[in-house]
């Protein structure tokens, strides 16, 4: 691993649903096929990062870079309040470039948002829909898959 790389995995419909905020004009297939394709196409890569799981990287991010420190040399992130609240001001911040605003976009930042969980919930009957069964079946197969890959980097060290 050349460049220290964390790929990271999320309850499948958190992900799409968190995404279908995101990229309001996107369908429900469309989000479970872009899922689907993110997760096969770095499976390529697979010896090339870290999987950790999302709520591991909220609530316990310095074991995960004690993971890719075990690949290769990294800083450990101490999980403190402190360094919490500097990591959330460096998404905004991140935010608001990316946006060309002045103020954060709540739909779009990359941290915890009571904003998203709600247009979340307003999106979900659309993966309950019988035109995104099949494709919800596959992204449940690759979420597995990632899922695997987690429990690899867990006990190959």
């Amino acid at each position: 691993m050349d460049i220290p790389t964390i790929v990271l995995i999320r309850d499948l419909q958190d992900a799409v649903l968190s995404f279908l905020v995101r990229e309001p004009c996107l369908s429900v297939r469309r989000a479970l096929q872009d899922y689907i394709t993110f997760y096969r196409t770095i499976s390529h890569y697979r010896n090339g990062f870290v999987v950790a799981l999302f709520d591991e990287v909220i609530n316990n991010f310095g074991q995960v870079i004690v993971r890719v420190n075990e690949r290769l040399i990294f800083k450990p992130f101490e999980h403190t309040d402190e360094n919490i609240r500097k990591v959330f001001a460096l998404v905004e911040e991140m935010d608001k470039a990316d946006q060309k605003r002045d103020s954060v976009t709540e739909t779009t930042v990359a941290r915890p948002s009571a904003v998203r969980e709600a247009l979340k919930l307003k999106r979900m009957q659309e993966l309950a829909r019988p035109e995104a069964e099949e494709l919800l079946k596959e992204a449940y197969q690759v979420y597995e898959m990632v899922l695997r890959w987690v429990h690899e980097d867990a006990f190959s060290t």
